[in-house]
């Protein structure tokens, strides 16, 4: 279950979220099973986040930082992840149907039973 303190932070924007990822940078973010739609995410750092089961069909997260997240089960539908660094990110069995994927990089990608 995401922390609600994190999702208070995220809601604030990408500039709030990054500020406070640089003041917390031991904290692992955890936004599991968090529902956020078509909101520009464009930039945010995620690194190491834990994704799980969230909900992001739409969500705009170009050139975001998805290094290392644990994005399992991830509903991103139709998400903006052009220029996105997701080295390293677990995607297994996470919805990728109709997501912009351009220039991402997908290295060490762990894909298995995604859509």
């Amino acid at each position: 279950m995401a922390s609600e303190e994190h999702i208070a932070v995220i809601r604030k924007g990408v500039s709030a979220w990054n500020r406070w990822r640089q003041e917390n940078p031991a904290v692992i973010p955890d936004l599991s099973g968090a529902r956020i739609r078509r909101k520009n995410l464009g930039g945010i750092n995620l690194r190491k986040a834990d994704l799980s089961g969230a909900k992001l069909p739409g969500v705009k997260l170009k050139g975001a930082n998805l290094e290392e997240a644990d994005l399992r089960g991830a509903d991103l539908m139709e998400a903006d992840l052009r220029n996105s660094w997701m080295a390293g990110a677990n995607l297994s069995c996470a919805n990728l149907f109709g997501a912009n994927l351009e220039n991402a990089d997908l290295a060490r990608v762990n894909l298995s039973g995604a859509i």
